[in-house]
């Protein structure tokens, strides 16, 4: 071997062996971490809930453990131990809101940049918490929710166990921590493309658009649909949204105009996976929306 490339092998070996390891650790975990998790350090009556509402249910199904299922865009998902349930923890490196070096004077193209991705990080963790006070507050049943964790509390005195992905288990309180558990539900669309029953298909079809037709009424507008199809599931076979986590309020869905476009947006996905695959059930969902816009009433929003 040359000299220079064994020179090289050993300057840069120790560099990929720990890239290697560090890697390796985190495909093993998934990336969870316990100080990854988010968590409050006040109080923000901004997203105030009725924390009675299913605390006790909640307090009930948080008795168990849970063990690592999967990890989101935005979060670690654990499954209960009976399997009936999800816990969401939200990773906190998608909302690190905490200045870089906040002592140091920086020069002013840097410290820009510094408060720039200050605010886009306070956002994003504002809106992430704006939509769930939002389900939580509208539509609980069409989103399967038990309960979200929105501040600090003093509502739970025991911790909870959850273990990772590889059996180690930690003990979490949860009076702090950004949470969501829901009702473990059915991937909607993995639910329809098993199916061999046609008339079951055009059910959930009409269940998939009063799913839409729920959430829009309440002048709620989801900013994730068109984009995943693991964003909506099934439970006790009603379709549901699973992911929370782009909804915001706005008024103009009391217009036909406004209602019309949200629901077509809604059902993006949907008509191009029948598009794709079964055509010929087109007519059915553009006469189904086309009732939903006939029928439409601005009074009842």
């Amino acid at each position: 071997m040359h000299p220079n490339i064994r020179k090289i092998l050993k300057n840069t070996l120790p560099f990929f062996s720990l890239v290697f390891f560090i890697w390796l650790a985190l495909n093993r975990t998934d990336g969870f971490k316990t100080n990854l998790i988010t968590k409050f350090e006040k109080i923000d009556d901004t997203y105030k809930i009725d924390v009675d509402k299913n605390l006790l249910e909640t307090k009930d199904i948080l008795s168990q453990d849970f063990h690592y299922l999967t990890r989101g865009r935005e979060c670690f998902i654990f499954e209960s131990a009976d399997k009936k349930y999800v816990l969401k923890f939200f990773d906190s490196s998608r909302y690190y809101t905490k200045y870089f070096f906040p002592k140091v004077a920086l020069p002013k193209l840097l410290d820009n940049y510094r408060k720039k991705h200050y605010n886009r990080r306070s956002k994003k963790l504002a809106f992430n918490l704006s939509s769930s006070k939002l389900a939580f507050d509208n539509l609980k049943e069409d989103s399967a929710l038990i309960y979200v964790n929105l501040n600090i509390s003093k509502n739970f005195d025991d911790k909870i166990k959850v273990k990772n992905k590889y059996g180690k288990i930690f003990d979490l309180d949860l009076n702090n921590i950004f949470f969501i558990l829901q009702k473990k539900c059915d991937i909607f669309y993995q639910v329809y493309e098993k199916t061999t029953d046609e008339k079951y298909k055009l059910y959930l079809i009409e269940s998939f658009l009063e799913m839409a037709h729920n959430r829009t009424k309440k002048l709620i507008i989801d900013d994730d649909i068109g984009k995943k199809r693991r964003n909506w599931g099934l439970f006790n076979n009603k379709a549901v949204t699973i992911d929370i986590g782009r909804w915001y309020f706005d008024e103009k869905l009391q217009t036909l105009f406004g209602y019309k476009k949200e629901m077509i947006k809604a059902t993006k996905i949907l008509r191009k996976y029948l598009e794709d695959n079964e055509p010929e059930k087109i007519s059915f969902l553009n006469q189904s929306l086309d009732n939903y816009f006939e029928n439409f009433d601005s009074s009842a929003f």
